[in-house]
């Protein structure tokens, strides 16, 4: 039977017309510009082009990790890395994993031998291509983890600690459903909270690293109150339908074709960060909500720690982050990442 990724909780009435004043303490001169630049939504479905990929803009080669000495400093963040809660195609993966792990059992086959490590990798891999897990949701489970990563982000804030943390005054979403239900879960109405689709999953393919359209997304109670003007010219520049999509045998996905991504792309992706943080000068700390994928690239790369271990479901990491002019990047990690989770 299929899955109905759907979300239960709701933040905000629809207000498909809601616009966040531009005199807000919270809105950023990136978002004000942005809503200066958007194109009306189109009335009639887009005609769609041949295949035509999305193109990110990325950074300077030379924006890696390094030291401050001798540099000049042209921005200082605190930023919170958060990953999305356990999702509805995390319960299928574990499910086959454990039924094709019975089964090679039942037939003798070592756990530790290649055809029982294959077979179970086989198995996960193939429940994914399953249509009804398109843009999968959160979980109860993925819900309940969201909700302990807020009071972990309020407890840096508020809690005991001698170094306070300060509160993240812009939230920079994946416009995939998990890491949205996330970031309203974790930031209820936060009027700071923009999605990106330089943040989104690696392109795998498969029904579940796909998302719906900015349009369908606005239109969500849940999501409403979420900066998505950046996304909805992203689907008007590529003449995007109702998802985007590389799978044209899928009928549900009516875009075109799109390039297929590696750890390579994704790590070239998650080097834009630099460029993401931009408009948003005046902003001490900014949360970042995507995928464990991404933030695996993200810190092993441009945060310069290549030893980081993968983040758990709504796992909290906090960096200092300094950027400098000639486009390089220094990073500390303050909080999370470590066995003891301690701040420094």
């Amino acid at each position: 039977m299929c899955l109905s990724p759907t979300l239960s909780v709701e933040t905000v009435e629809a207000k498909p017309n809601l616009r966040i004043p531009a005199n807000h303490t919270l809105l950023s001169r990136a978002d004000q510009q942005e809503t200066r630049t958007l194109r009306p939504p189109l009335a009639v479905k887009l005609p769609i082009p041949k295949a035509r990929a999305p193109i990110i803009p990325l950074p300077s080669p030379h924006a890696v990790a390094g030291s401050e000495e001798g540099r000049q400093v042209v921005d200082r963040k605190v930023l919170y890395l958060i990953r999305h809660g356990e999702a509805v195609h995390n319960i299928e993966e574990r499910k086959a994993k454990q039924l094709a792990a019975a089964s090679l059992k039942a037939e003798g086959f070592s756990p530790t031998s290649c055809t029982y490590k294959d077979a179970v990798e086989a198995a996960r891999c193939a429940v994914l291509h399953d249509r009804c897990l398109l843009d999968a949701a959160l979980s109860d489970a993925g819900k309940s983890q969201a909700c302990s990563a807020r009071s972990v982000i309020d407890d840096l804030v508020n809690g005991p600690n001698d170094q306070d943390f300060p509160w993240p005054t812009v939230v920079l979403t994946s416009p995939l459903q998990r890491t949205l239900q996330t970031s309203a879960i974790v930031f209820p109405k936060h009027p700071g909270v923009h999605i990106r689709e330089a943040l989104r999953e690696r392109r795998t393919g498969l029904p579940c690293d796909e998302r719906r359209s900015a349009l369908r997304i606005r239109s969500r109670p849940s999501f409403v109150y979420m900066s998505s003007n950046d996304l909805l010219n992203f689907d008007l520049d590529c003449g995007c339908g109702e998802v985007l999509s590389p799978c044209p045998e899928n009928s549900e996905m009516t875009s075109p074709p799109m390039t297929l991504e590696d750890k390579e792309d994704v790590r070239r992706r998650s080097a834009g960060l630099p460029l993401l943080l931009q408009g948003f000068e005046d902003d001490e700390a900014v949360a970042i909500v995507t995928h464990k994928g991404f933030l695996r690239e993200l810190e092993r790369g441009l945060l310069g720690r290549p030893e980081a271990t993968e983040f758990g479901n709504c796992e909290v990491r906090v960096y200092d982050v300094t950027l400098h002019a000639d486009g390089t990047l220094h990073s500390k990690l303050l909080y999370g990442g470590l066995d003891d989770q301690q701040v420094e």
